[in-house]
């Protein structure tokens, strides 16, 4: 069964979204562990520039810290 509903939770939503995309993470290399299979020269580049990235979708770093009541659309899938 798949219904939608109104969820009233106190939060803070962007004021908006950031004019930049984020293009990637700080982090350029995403930590990957290994099964101890691989030689150490070719363990050397694993995870290279793996780092998580976001685009096409821009920053959405402007909150507010002053909470508010929210309403938000939901749908729920229940199985029987």
């Amino acid at each position: 069964m798949i219904k939608t509903e109104k969820l009233n939770i106190p939060g803070t939503l962007p004021d908006k979204a950031n004019r930049l995309p984020r293009f990637k993470s700080v982090n350029r290399e995403h930590p990957v562990k290994g099964d101890g299979s691989f030689r150490d020269e070719d363990r050397i580049h694993l995870g290279y520039e793996t780092g998580f990235r976001v685009l096409p979708y821009l920053m959405q770093d402007s909150y507010s810290r002053e909470k508010e009541d929210l309403e938000l659309d939901t749908v729920i899938l229940e199985n029987e």
